[in-house]
Order: structure tokens, then sequence, then C-alpha cells
């Protein structure tokens, strides 16, 4: 876990008791805490997709599609799931009735990708329509100098 990149004081406060019971939030085997463990909405073989408890601010929706196996790399995913994953969208997609969304993964090392855990997962994001006051949705996807 990387909490230098968390973006709110209750997120940093459940990944502290996450690694005190030195348990990985996205293997679903939370601390003593309920709320440490994902809130599941769909499920496959491969994946499940959990709300994002910290959304970027301005999202309509922000899910992550996590695998079950505990990965560190997009390079890990067999091919089998990322069939699965490709389903796993789509059934967010149709489920929603969203007709544009964001998807992005951060992979190795969390000081490079802005990630607050080492788990492999797959953000799905939906912003509002575009009109002339529009902003850009904020994500961070690495560092510059």
């Amino acid at each position: 876990m990387n909490f230098q990149n968390a973006r709110d004081t209750e997120q940093i406060r459940r990944m502290k008791a996450l690694k005190k019971a030195g348990v990985c939030y996205f293997c679903r085997k939370g601390s003593q805490e309920k709320v440490t463990t994902p809130k599941v909405i769909y499920e496959k073989k491969f994946f499940y997709i959990t709300p994002n408890n910290f959304p970027y601010g301005g999202s309509i929706h922000h899910y992550l599609i996590v695998p079950k196996r505990h990965l560190d790399d997009l390079t890990q995913i067999s091919n089998k799931e990322m069939v699965e994953l490709k389903k796993m969208i789509v059934w967010l997609k149709k489920h929603f009735k969203i007709k544009g969304y964001s998807v992005f993964i951060r992979s190795g090392e969390m000081n490079y990708t802005g990630a607050t855990i080492d788990h492999l997962h797959f953000h799905f994001i939906v912003g509002k329509k575009k009109n002339k006051n529009s902003k850009w949705l904020m994500v961070t996807l690495g560092y510059k100098n």
C-alpha cells in the first residue's frame, strides 16, 4: 500500500487498518472493520466489480474491476481472464445504460503510477456529458517533472 497516493483521510485510515491486519483489500480479506471488505455488485469466475469507495471528483460512476487472483502487473493476466474482463465491461455498460466511459489501469511500481493498493484493478469511470462549462475529471496516471 502507498499511503502518500491516497486522496482521502478515511481512505488512509482504512488502509492502515488493512496493513495492521496484514491483509489485501482486493483479496476480500478485510480487517475486523466491515468497511475494509469490498462490496461486490457483480462477480464471475476471474473478476468481481465493486464501487470505488473514493471515486474521482465529478465522476457519475466509478467502479473497480478486480481480478480474484492477487496480481500486481497487467502482464500476469491470462488470456481467459482478458476475455472475462471484456465481459465485465460489457455488463457495466449495459447494466447502467452507459453511452461513454473510460477504463484505465495502473500496473507495476506504485511510486510511478499513483496507485494506493498493489493488487491489479481496472477503473471504470463515467463522467458527465460535455457542455460549454465542462471541466476535466482529474486522474493521476503517473508523475512528471
